[in-house]
């Protein structure tokens, strides 16, 4: 079976818009991990076939569908912010379309002024940004996805309200040291080191050009149920292992790292 055929199967309804070189990644790791199975060999109608399916829609889910809510829902708000961009009630809307940011909403303006002394006034890479950059929008921001339908709504947002922001396409398990050239004040990287390659996350923050990185995790697993250990231990670990100190924040479903990189 040719490879595009098999990522054309893959690539449909929330995973369309994924990138073409992520999803071959996640194909090729299937068959590096299984060797007696051959693309070569693949029909649609062999189990084979739906097992690869299977198991790349799952990593897509794990890394990336397990955040969204109603796409549809937030292209129609955008639509409707169009005609009245400095509607806050819209904003919201958009904003409760993703699960990240919608469990924010009840502390947002606590973890904003917890680093303001920080952010206010600083540019921001986003790192895996979802929609977070709405709730920051007063600063300029680099936000990175590697969904493209994430960088175009992104984009066409920071278009309707004026911004100087942008949204750009990279995947980070294979492009992160296009973040050498990315020259920032502050990095976020809220909930997206937890499904990233645990081997790149100290090479990602190697490349990082900024003074300090704000890291979060999540409290509870991706079924809702609270963690006994919320902690990152390995996380703690690198940090130390790199001689970068640390101190966090807790709210109510979220811990946060604010790692100093570089002194000021």
């Amino acid at each position: 079976m040719d490879i595009k055929k098999l990522v054309g199967k893959i690539q449909t309804k929330k995973f369309k818009n994924l990138d073409e070189k992520t999803v071959v990644e996640k194909v090729n790791k299937f068959l590096n991990v299984n060797p007696r199975i051959k693309l070569e060999n693949l029909t649609e109608k062999s189990s084979d076939f739906k097992k690869i399916i299977k198991y790349v829609k799952k990593e897509m889910h794990r890394s990336y569908g397990a955040f969204q809510s109603d796409v549809s829902k937030r292209e129609r708000l955008l639509g409707k912010l169009k005609n009245n961009p400095t509607n806050e009630e819209i904003k919201l809307n958009i904003l409760k379309t993703h699960s990240s940011t919608r469990e924010r909403l009840d502390f947002y303006n606590k973890l904003k002024k917890d680093l303001s002394e920080i952010i206010e006034g600083k540019s921001i890479l986003d790192l895996g940004s979802g929609l977070n950059p709405l709730m920051f929008d007063e600063n300029e921001i680099t936000a990175v996805e590697f969904n493209k339908n994430d960088v175009d709504f992104l984009n066409e947002y920071f278009k309707i309200k004026n911004l100087k922001s942008k949204s750009i396409l990279i995947d980070l398990n294979r492009e992160y040291e296009k973040l050498k050239n990315m020259k920032t004040d502050v990095v976020f990287a809220l909930k997206i080191f937890d499904i990233i390659d645990t081997k790149k996350i100290e090479s990602i923050i190697k490349n990082l050009d900024a003074k300090y990185l704000i890291a979060s995790f999540s409290t509870k697993t991706l079924g809702g149920r609270w963690m006994n250990l919320p902690r990152r231990t390995g996380f703690q670990k690198m940090l130390r292992r790199l001689n970068l100190s640390y101190r966090t924040l807790s709210y109510e479903n979220e811990l946060f790292y604010i790692v100093e990189l570089a002194k000021v």
